[in-house]
């Protein structure tokens, strides 16, 4: 029985409590501390435990707490809470997956398509940005950004983790977001700007390493991560052909 108890996610303890007072019904907790020989503060966390289970009562005699195993059937209970409770479980496992499989494509830096959506998507791929060693983050941002605080506001936390690693980074913007970035903040975060053409860009661009990042803010924030050398070096060559004829 005991080990069907501990099945039922007892410990031994639990398990030696309960079949104690199945067998004996109400008992004080000084009595059940002297007839387990178990200290008193282990007796009262132990009764604890299997009073949040479900599986014993408490009453008064005399003035006195006492304490006495509830019918069987609470066992069965116990036991449908946990399969609901490993339902929900699972379902929000399932839901996390796909962000957890990304997290770690990012991690190993496997050769592929990662798709990440949502803010803590967004802090992946800033956090792998980091961790992957590049040399240089370089960026065609959107104007969108700009928009969003909460993810502007991640944005440049992340530019200063990036420069306490050593990497610097470069970005185009059109010019007609010129006047709405503060050029100090950028220099201060090792960022270098230059600026070309008037229309804002709905999409933006991050290349580093090995990958290149598609990342739109509306109508929900979706980062398309590509780890490909020669999709990387493409692009690498396209930003610095803009970069060339772009505005300091």
């Amino acid at each position: 029985m005991e080990e069907l108890l501990q099945q039922l996610g007892f410990n031994p303890k639990e398990s030696e409590f309960y079949m104690h007072l199945l067998n004996e019904g109400h008992k004080t907790a000084a009595q059940i501390s002297t007839e387990m020989k178990e200290p008193r503060t282990n007796t009262y966390m132990v009764l604890e435990s299997l009073a949040e289970k479900g599986v014993i009562e408490m009453g008064e005699a005399k003035k006195v707490r006492t304490y006495a195993a509830k019918d069987p059937s609470s066992l069965m209970a116990l036991l449908k809470k946990q399969q609901e409770s490993q339902k929900r479980l699972a379902a929000a496992l399932q839901a996390e997956l796909p962000r957890l499989k990304s997290v770690h494509a990012l991690a190993t830096d496997k050769p592929g398509v990662v798709h990440m959506n949502g803010l803590d998507g967004y802090k992946a791929m800033l956090n792998s940005v980091i961790q992957s060693g590049a040399k240089e983050v370089l960026v065609i941002p959107s104007d969108e950004i700009l928009n969003y605080p909460d993810v502007y506001e991640v944005l440049k936390s992340s530019l200063f983790a990036r420069k306490a690693q050593g990497i610097p980074s470069r970005a185009i913007f059109p010019e007609s977001v010129r006047l709405l970035l503060d050029m100090a903040q950028f220099k201060e975060r090792d960022f270098a700007l230059r600026f070309i053409g008037n229309e804002e860009f709905p999409g933006e661009v991050a290349i580093y390493g090995d990958s290149v990042v598609f990342t739109v803010y509306h109508p929900t924030l979706m980062n398309t991560v590509i780890t490909n050398a020669s999709i990387a070096r493409t692009m690498r060559i396209l930003f610095e052909q803009l970069w060339a004829n772009a505005k300091s």
